[in-house]
Formats: structure tokens, C-alpha cells, sequence
């Protein structure tokens, strides 16, 4: 067994790996095989097959400069797609603590201890200072 895992390693040696995008790819294509189960068709079949096969090969690759490329603009493609979830969880969580305000420069939002009456807020972004009133 540690023979078979030093060549594994061995050969894994300068190649790309597994990523968020690998992850992805791997999930698609098994729903769309588990849809293929239900409801036969021979595109969708082919279409899991060359998403499975382009995610192997996005594994095996040697190219990592490209790789990563294409795994950053998916993460940032899914930021935009899903990053106000956390957001709204965090900003729930603080609704008795803390207040969100934005800074009319630069539309940066602030995290503000929940303080009542107004106060004078200096914007960590663009250094512009602006007054706010807090209820």
C-alpha cells in the first residue's frame, strides 16, 4: 500500500489537483447522471460524461497558471452569486449591537456600535468624514 501511495504521489508531482471548481463539476455531472436515471436521454448522458471527463483533466493538468485562473473567476463568479448570504447572517446576528451605514464617498458599509444620537464617523476606505444619527 505505501508503494502504490508513493507513486500516486509521484505522478500527482506538478499536476493541479482538486479545487473548488473540480468540486463543482464533479456534483453536476453525478445530478445529471442521477436525472439521466429518471428520465433517459442519450445528450444528457453525454453532457455528465464531458463534464466528468473536463473535470478529471482539470486534475491532471500541468497547466496550474490556467487552472487557478479558472478557479478564481468561478469563486468570484459565486462571491457575486451567493456573498450576501454570510452577509445577512452576520448583520441578523448584530441587529441589537451594532448598525450598518454607508459612507457617502466611497459606499463603503460601516459597522457601527449601536449608540443612540449622532456621531461624527471617519470611513477606514477613503478617510472621508461624515456625520451620522443613529436611532
Amino acid at each position: 500500500m505505501s508503494q502504490f501511495k508513493n507513486k500516486l504521489q509521484r505522478f500527482m508531482m506538478g499536476r493541479y489537483g482538486i479545487d473548488s471548481l473540480y468540486r463543482f463539476l464533479i456534483f453536476l455531472s453525478l445530478i445529471l447522471l442521477v436525472i439521466n436515471i429518471f428520465v433517459p436521454q442519450i445528450a444528457l448522458w453525454i453532457a455528465a460524461m464531458v463534464v466528468l471527463l473536463l473535470s478529471i483533466m482539470r486534475t491532471f493538468s500541468k497547466n496550474i497558471i490556467t487552472r487557478r485562473k479558472e478557479n478564481a473567476l468561478y469563486l468570484k463568479i459565486t462571491k457575486k452569486l451567493f456573498g450576501f448570504i454570510p452577509r445577512s447572517i452576520r448583520r441578523f446576528k448584530d441587529r441589537k449591537t451594532h448598525v450598518y451605514k454607508h459612507c457617502p464617498n466611497c459606499k463603503a458599509t460601516l459597522r457601527l456600535k449601536k449608540i443612540k444620537g449622532p456621531h461624527t464617523v471617519d470611513c477606514p476606505n477613503c478617510f472621508n468624514e461624515f456625520s451620522v444619527r443613529i436611532k
